[in-house]
């Protein structure tokens, strides 16, 4: 076993162990808000990554960004980008956000490579600079703030984007700030 792939292993089992620790379990996944105008065209585009709670598969990752292609049948294609600082390089993972019912614009199951129907849901979006991400499975909450930009959201419009997730019954002090800094190396890639 050469000493990267014992390097790799080793990060992985810290970060489950710290997973372990730090993800946000609750006793059950809240019923999240319908928002009945929602719309796929107007969500396209890429969002980066401002804020979430810590998860497994973005603890060694920076520069995270998601862009949305709209489907005809309401469906997204979703290219999750991110600076993998473990083996130092920039990686694309690609995946649809299928929609679970018409009535719910906004609810989806999100589907990637290592990662297969984890119920994604925009709780929040204005479409044009700030929007606000929720999924729970089996009380483990996910939860994710991006922006149009990489650069940082005010204190006064990231209180009331907090509220969303509060009314989710979500403590936002789970929430990290994403590393979005020298990420300008890796812009024509992604």
């Amino acid at each position: 076993m050469s000493i990267m792939a014992v390097q790799v292993e080793v990060l992985f089992l810290l970060a489950l162990l710290a997973m372990m620790t730090t993800i946000s379990a609750k006793a059950k996944c809240p019923t999240v808000p319908v928002i009945a105008d929602f719309s796929t065209k107007l969500h396209r585009g890429t969002w980066y990554e401002i804020e979430r709670i810590d998860n497994p598969l973005q603890m060694t990752a920076k520069c995270i960004s998601y862009t949305y292609c709209p489907k005809r049948n309401g469906d997204m294609r979703v290219s999750y980008g991110r600076l993998e600082l473990a083996m130092l390089n920039r990686t694309t993972t690609r995946g649809t956000l299928t929609r679970i019912d018409r009535k719910y614009p906004n609810q989806f199951k999100l589907s990637l490579e290592a990662i297969n129907d984890l119920d994604q849901s925009v709780i929040y979006t204005d479409y044009k600079k700030h929007a606000v991400l929720y999924g729970c499975e089996g009380g483990i909450e996910f939860a994710f703030i991006l922006s149009r930009e990489r650069k940082p959201i005010g204190r006064r419009t990231l209180r009331r984007l907090y509220q969303y997730l509060r009314d989710l019954g979500t403590d936002v002090n789970q929430l990290i700030t994403s590393d979005q800094t020298g990420c300008d190396v890796c812009s024509r890639v992604c």
